[in-house]
């Protein structure tokens, strides 16, 4: 792989944790005033939607692709937001009340479900604004898919301890994880490219 991308994967780690982390503590803020608690996916999916957006831009070229730019943050909120729904379902049909009661094991399983179905919707989308720019986009379906689940557990066991500090630590626990399962992926994914910005591929994903 092009030595030159070796900053990717730490800075779309570094990146995914602070969009997770702003994000979430916007929408407890914002729900407030508006939508509730469907603030959280809305505010997780397009803080580390905007927070990715860079490292996008890079890839791409560095020249921004507006209906990228513009959809990325978009499909990922929406995409939990789907997921949240969903699992706001499944939790009303066994009697949990999420986001917050993560008890175990049911209120966590739901949990866990929802970043499952969350990353599937978030993928798909994402895989629309990425076919463009890379023959591998297909791929990031299931990256996704990877990457949500593993935040959604990370969130899920951090959020069932109590105090201060896993209150602060459980946001940014889950968007480091976000980060680190989707960056190697990331990075691949545009190890080939389309137009100008062609490149031969590896051999196997990271």
């Amino acid at each position: 792989m092009n030595g030159r991308r070796r900053w990717v994967w730490p800075v779309w780690a570094v990146m995914s944790a602070v969009g997770y982390f702003l994000g979430s503590y916007a929408a407890f803020f914002l729900g407030h005033l508006v939508l509730g608690n469907l603030m959280l996916p809305i505010g997780i999916g397009a803080g580390v939607g905007l927070a990715q957006r860079p490292v996008l831009d890079r890839l791409v070229g560095g020249r921004p692709d507006p209906l990228l730019s513009l959809g990325w943050p978009l499909a990922s909120a929406l995409g939990l937001l789907t997921g949240f729904l969903v699992g706001g379902a499944a939790a009303s049909l066994l009697g949990v009340t999420i986001p917050f009661e993560l008890s175990w094991p049911t209120g966590v399983m739901v949990y866990v479900a929802s970043s499952l179905v969350g990353g599937l919707v978030t993928g798909t989308l994402q895989f629309l604004l990425l076919r463009p720019h890379t023959s591998r986009a297909l791929w990031w379906v299931l990256a996704s898919i990877i990457g949500w689940a593993i935040s959604g557990t990370g969130w899920a066991i951090a959020a069932r301890s109590v105090g201060l500090l896993p209150l602060l630590l459980a946001p940014t626990a889950a968007g480091t994880m976000l980060g680190l399962s989707t960056g190697g992926s990331i990075r691949w994914l545009f190890g080939r490219t389309t137009g100008q910005t062609r490149q031969e591929p590896d051999d196997k994903p990271i």
